[in-house]
Order: C-alpha cells, then structure tokens, then sequence
C-alpha cells in the first residue's frame, strides 16, 4: 500500500489505503514509478569494483572480445545484473570461478549426473566438438573420494571427485567437524547439501554476513556469520 513495490493504474482505493497505513504518508505517490526515487548507478564506479574484486577484466564492446586472448570478461549485462540483483550476481560469478562456464552441459546430467556408457557432446569455447563418456566409476576411499574414468574424444581420462552419497558420507567421522562449545566455528543448522561457498579462507567477514549457502528440505537457507573476524579455514566438502 506505500507504492514500494508499484502501483496499480488509478492508485490504491481510498479510504482503505489510508487505514492500512494507519496515517503515514506513501512512499510512492499515485501516478509515479518506485524506481523514480532509487539512486542512478554509477556503471563505471560498478565496473572497478567487479574488476578488483575478481580480476577479471571490464570489455564494453564486443571488437575488444574478439581482440582479447582472455575468456573471462564483465560486460554491461554483468553490470546490469549487478546492480539489480547483487547476490545472484555473486553466486553466479562464484559459480563461474569455481566450476567455469557450464552452461554447455544438456540439462539432465547437468542435475543428475552421468550414468557409465552415456556420452555427452558440446561445443568448446573455441568451437571445437568434444565428445565426452563416462566409463567407469571406482570404489569409495578412505578420503570419501571416487576414482572416475571417462574418454574425451577417445582419450583415457581420471581423476578424483568426493562421493556425496551415503557411502561417502559414511567415512565423515574421519573429518574434522565444528566445535559447538567454540563461537567461531560455524556448523550447518540442518542436514543438507551445500550448494555455494561464498567466502573462502583468509576472507574478512563482518558479523550476519552470508557465508555459505545450504540446500534442505526443498529449500535454501544462508549460513552468516555469527561474529566478525577472518576465516582461517573452510571444511566445507
């Protein structure tokens, strides 16, 4: 009813407006958009900020792309996106800095992983075709990891990834876990699945803010922090 999230064409009903808000004054008249009084952002101020808080580079045409070794850029969509909607903005470059781009992986493993035998095929950033198939999937370890195999167009590949099923989570006992009696240890309220690490160790934090993001009982919940300080190490697996 103030007009901070629009208003509607002819204005609100009088006199139910004026009761609900029980004397106060709207805060966006009739007939006005709520964005006439928000701040014009300063773009070029916004793109410093990106580029000394990543390193990564602000383009602002696209004959500078095409010109520029370098894969990771901002451009005025991440500054748009920056400006209109910041912590989805940070999850999203977090994402990227964490995993790259993987907007080229179809949507199903995307989500639910590969089964042995499937192959996936895309384009890299270069254009090329790459053909990729899972093979085989070895034991759990003693470090909650797997062994994966899987060719990339017909070459053996391999590497290590921790096993987020039961099976993995049955060695957690063998990992170090917060302390409760310690107010600068920072456990998850529930069981869930983490699904973004927004600081990383070394990282100054202020007290409430968003540290981590967990995923549970279909839905998401942040994880702040409960003091100021700098984190000195981050067990999140």
């Amino acid at each position: 009813m103030n007009g901070r999230i629009g208003v509607p064409a002819g204005g609100f009903p009088e006199p139910f407006r004026t009761r609900v808000l029980r004397g106060e004054k709207p805060s966006v008249p009739d007939g006005k958009r709520p964005g006439e009084t928000i701040p014009a952002p300063d773009f070029e101020a916004e793109a410093k900020k990106l580029t000394e808080r990543t390193g990564v580079p602000f383009i602002e045409d696209f004959d500078q792309i095409e010109d520029s070794e370098t894969q990771n850029y901002f451009h005025y969509n991440d500054l748009i996106s920056q400006a209109l909607y910041p912590d989805v903005h940070r999850a999203f470059q977090s994402h990227l800095s964490k995993y790259s781009d993987t907007s080229m992986i179809p949507t199903p493993f995307f989500f639910a992983g590969m089964t042995v035998g499937e192959q996936v095929e895309y384009k890299n950033v270069a254009g090329r075709d790459r053909y990729i198939k899972l093979s085989a999937i070895g034991h759990v370890q003693e470090d909650g990891n797997r062994r994966v195999f899987f060719e990339v167009n017909g070459l053996q590949n391999s590497f290590d990834i921790l096993d987020r099923t039961d099976a993995g989570v049955s060695l957690a006992d063998k990992r170090e876990k917060a302390d409760p009696s310690n107010d600068g240890h920072i456990a998850c309220s529930m069981k869930g699945l983490v699904v973004d690490v927004l600081k990383a160790e070394g990282d100054l934090v202020e007290e409430g803010e968003p540290i981590a993001v967990l995923s549970a009982m279909k839905m998401e919940s942040v994880i702040s922090a409960p003091k100021s300080g700098r984190i000195t190490k981050c067990l999140v697996l």
